[in-house]
């Protein structure tokens, strides 16, 4: 999972992982998180998918 924090939020991988267990079924928690400050734009403007894989 990537996730981009607001501005000051100190949440952690480990909270984010908690809450999903409570709220989405079992096999759609994420096994990792990665956090970053701005997701990736393609020249239209749109995320770019295939620089979010983490390697």
């Amino acid at each position: 999972m990537i996730q981009v924090l607001r501005q000051g939020s100190d949440l952690g991988e480990e909270e984010l992982i908690q809450w999903c267990k409570y709220r989405i079924a079992k096999y759609k928690v994420p096994k990792y998180v990665v956090f970053l400050n701005v997701l990736p734009k393609t020249a239209v403007g749109n995320n770019d998918n295939f620089s979010n894989e983490v390697k």
